[in-house]
Formats: structure tokens, sequence, C-alpha cells
């Protein structure tokens, strides 16, 4: 049986593991939260953004950041970084009504779902995002639904809205289901941010033991 965690401990150390792959404290905040919002919803977030940080393992930032033009965001050239995308997207850059919107060349597109959820939300609008021959429905309420219908064929991801969002529910969970391999690679990024120890830290990690105290 895969083991339980708390959304906020998944979310602090996805934050970590973010910002030890090179990302902006800012960006990996969004990453963090990204994370948590899919594993809540019982999506292997977790797992995608290991897969994402071994990408973006400290790579240019500007060479993830893609391109944009009204209606379709060409591919950046390394490849679209989904969170910084998603912060975009969310942000109300490619502000047009209504929204339909064609991204290339995005890594993980299912770390690019929370942030169309958190613009259908600003927005008051139902929006739909589809990659990978799948299809999601995001509504004003925050509610997330899986539609029957096949995503998109063409490379890339499509975000649009929809009159009327049709699908199944997606309930939201209290703890997210990752397996300990995911969260040791979690981990071993957010373990990059830890400063090394000093010989100062270490003499003043050893407290009495240095010291007479009788």
């Amino acid at each position: 049986m895969t083991p339980t965690w708390s959304l906020n401990e998944l979310e602090a150390l996805s934050r970590k593991a973010a910002r030890g792959a090179g990302y902006s404290w800012g960006l990996s905040e969004e990453a963090g939260r990204a994370t948590r919002w899919l594993c809540a919803r019982g999506l292997a977030g977790a797992e995608a953004l290991v897969r994402l940080l071994d990408w973006r393992d400290l790579r240019d930032h500007d060479a993830t950041v893609p391109m944009l033009h009204p209606q379709h965001w060409q591919a950046a050239p390394k490849g679209t970084c989904p969170i910084v995308a998603g912060t975009l997207l969310s942000d109300g850059v490619g502000e047009v009504s209504p929204l339909a919107l064609h991204l290339q060349g995005v890594q993980e597109p299912l770390l690019l779902l929370p942030f169309v959820a958190w613009r259908a939300e600003a927005a008051g609008d139902a929006l739909s995002v589809s990659f990978d021959g799948l299809r999601y429905v995001t509504r004003p309420d925050g509610h997330l639904l899986r539609s029957a219908e096949a995503g998109s064929a063409h490379d890339g991801v499509e975000v649009s809205a929809v009159a009327a969002p049709r699908g199944t529910p997606i309930m939201a969970h209290t703890r997210a289901e990752v397996a300990p391999e995911t969260m040791q690679r979690l981990t071993a990024f957010a373990t990059r941010t830890y400063a090394p120890a000093t010989e100062a830290s270490r003499l003043a990690g050893a407290g009495a033991g240095l010291s007479d105290n009788d």
C-alpha cells in the first residue's frame, strides 16, 4: 500500500526541492502549491515534479520561458517549463476572451493543470485543458472534472473556455499518496538548499560537551 503524507509536508518539501533544482524562491512556491493541489486530487503531481526537476536541474531559466503570441505560446528553446508558463497564465498573461490558447513543448503538462484551475477561479470561467489524449475541465468554483472526451491529439497543450462544463468530478483528499522513492528524490533536491556545516557551526552544535558545567 502506498504511504500517505500530510499535504503541508509535501508542499514544503516540493518547494525546497524546486529551489534546490535552481528555481527562484517565487517559482519554488508555485511549484509547491501546484504539487500539493494535484496530489490532493489523487493525481501524480509529486512524480511529475521529480521528472520536471530532473529536466530543469540547473538549466538556464531564460531557456525555459515560452515566446508569447496571441493565443499561441511558442516553445522555449529547451522546452517550456509548466511552472513558468503556468504562473504567466494564472497571472492573466495572454488575456483573451474567450480564452483559447495553444502551448507548445510543455514539459510535464500535468503540472500546468493547477494554474489553469486558479485562472478559472479568478476569471469566473470554466476552462478545459487537454494534453496527451486527456482532457480536464476546471470550474470557476474550484472543482476539477475529468472529461470523457478525448484530449487534443496535437502536440502541445490546449486551454480553452467551455460554456457547459461536463465530466466526472475528482474529489479532493486531505492526504497525499506518494511512493517513498519519490519522496526520497524530492528530499535529495531539497538538501541542496541546506548550508554546508562549518567548523563554527559544528562546535556550536556540540553544546555543553565542550565546556565544564559543573
